[in-house]
């Protein structure tokens, strides 16, 4: 295993097995101005003169989801969401921040988002879903934050095949602790459409709901939905 030190003003950066082009992780978008993270979203700034080195700060942080660096002022910014402020990919102007995206090397019949490349397992229920995905080199799908669940509702919209897809997010364990399946991690987000104080301890996207959050049974005599299937890849 390499690794490679890079010097940030006065942080020292490491980073193991890095592309050769970092950028070959981002997709870049067009210059805007004075724009850069919202306030409560950067993780960093630092001064660097390199795009390359900015991308090495990004990949380095495992919060780093997107990434600012200006073309004058020379500043480097880590956020920890992405924009979906309708950025043009087209080549920059001479002036202004660039925005950096980071797009993940996901095998054929995977899709990336963020650091991630999702799927769905066959139409099994869960967690026979869920085990699919462990199968896959992943992990039912642990959703953390609103920008992560609105692609998820995307994702499973084009898929015409039912109306549910299950998540690795269960109350099997103690009831009103909802967990990251496999994990004794709380989750930290939850979507759910409606107040259920039924016994169901799985949960889904409900086409019904609009996309929400439903409970449901993990596994059922009649229906069999697929589960999203997470790989964390960066």
């Amino acid at each position: 295993m390499h690794f490679i030190l890079i010097l940030l003003s006065t942080v020292t950066v490491t980073y193991a097995s890095i592309p050769v082009n970092p950028f070959a992780r981002f997709e870049r978008y067009t210059a805007l101005n004075d724009r850069t993270c919202n306030v409560d979203e950067e993780l960093f700034s630092y001064d660097l003169t390199s795009g390359v080195q900015c991308a090495l700060a990004c990949l380095n942080s495992d919060k780093c989801y997107s990434m600012f660096h200006g073309t004058n002022a020379e500043k480097c910014y880590g956020c920890n969401t992405v924009y979906n402020d309708s950025f043009q990919n087209i080549l920059p102007s001479e002036q202004g921040n660039l925005y950096y995206q980071i797009y993940p090397p996901c095998e054929q019949g995977w899709t990336g988002y963020m650091r991630s490349c999702y799927k769905l397992s066959s139409p099994a229920g869960f967690p026979n879903g869920a085990d699919e995905c462990v199968l896959e080199g992943g992990h039912a799908v642990y959703i953390e934050s609103s920008v992560e669940n609105e692609f998820l509702k995307t994702f499973v919209k084009s898929d015409s095949s039912t109306w549910a897809w299950y998540i690795g997010v269960t109350e099997c364990a103690v009831q009103d602790e909802w967990r990251y399946y496999g994990t004794d991690e709380l989750v930290q987000f939850t979507d759910f459409k409606i107040p259920d104080l039924s016994s169901t301890c799985c949960a889904l996207f409900f086409e019904g709901y609009d996309y929400q959050w439903a409970r449901f049974e993990c596994e059922h005599q009649d229906f069999g939905f697929p589960t999203i299937c997470e790989i964390n890849v960066l």
